[in-house]
């Protein structure tokens, strides 16, 4: 593989991971600034079949009462392959009050971990293609 084809393909990483890192960083700012906190009760599960693919994910399904003291019922952006949650359990949520549809387990693994995970990667990816650079014959 050439030289141009490595920096080409560590740059796409550095690219990927820094935009992953920083879309997720800045839905959990925005949340965490419109958002209110409160407790759910899991009600259910809700099986999806992935296009093309033939795996199954399943996510929660949520109930919990809003600021108003409606009740909101709505899937948790936390599937999986199997199934993580029983009907009744209750998971620590926020949701955006502008809208209340958008919910998010408040937890640090999701909110704090996965984005410093994608930013750590991508400046380690950075630094091996900065080396790279500046190692390389000319």
């Amino acid at each position: 593989m050439s030289g141009k084809n490595i920096h080409a393909n560590l740059f796409f990483i550095v690219l990927i991971a820094f935009g992953i890192g920083g879309f997720w960083t800045y839905k959990v700012y925005q949340i965490h600034q419109n958002g209110f906190a409160t407790e759910a009760v899991i009600v259910g599960t809700v099986s999806i079949q992935l296009p093309q693919q033939d795996k199954v994910h399943y996510c929660p399904l949520v109930k919990f009462i809003n600021e108003e003291q409606k009740t909101i019922s709505d899937t948790l952006a936390l599937c999986a392959a199997e199934v993580h949650f029983s009907k009744g359990d209750k998971v620590s949520i926020i949701y955006d009050k502008t809208k209340p549809k958008d919910v998010f387990v408040n937890d640090y693994f999701a909110n704090i971990l996965v984005p410093a995970l994608c930013f750590g990667i991508g400046g380690f990816f950075l630094l091996i293609l900065l080396w790279k650079s500046f190692t390389q014959e000319k």
